[in-house]
């Protein structure tokens, strides 16, 4: 499924952030934290702030549980599946607009000769 077939609705309904939904779904997976991190480009204590969310906003006692819910909301089709991004820069237009921008007005900068010794 693609990223317009997501139910964003019922994830917020359940107040889980589209970012906490990709950890829930890698967490279902049972991906490794360090795993997670490198797939969605974050730091590895990000994930655990988004995995320690999720335990909260969904009841779960522990990691086992959490993946049991994840799990769940996958069967019961009230969210689908978020795909895991190519790039970092996945949903962030307005970031890559920026960055653009910024290229357009940069002056290259040509590169510096280094002396070597006894030259």
């Amino acid at each position: 499924m693609g990223p317009s077939a997501t139910t964003e609705p019922d994830v917020a309904r359940l107040g889980i952030s589209p970012r906490e939904a990709e950890v829930l779904w890698a967490v279902s997976d049972r991906l490794r934290n360090r795993e997670i991190a490198e797939r969605l480009v974050v730091s590895v204590r990000t994930v655990e702030s988004h995995v320690a969310a999720l335990l909260r906003k969904l009841g779960a006692k522990d990691r086992p549980e959490l993946v049991e819910r994840g799990l769940e909301l996958r069967r019961a089709g009230r969210t689908a599946r978020v795909p895991a991004p190519f790039t970092s820069f996945v949903g962030r237009r307005r970031e890559v607009g920026e960055l653009a921008d910024l290229l357009r007005g940069a002056r290259p900068v040509p590169p510096r000769r280094v002396a070597r010794r006894g030259s």
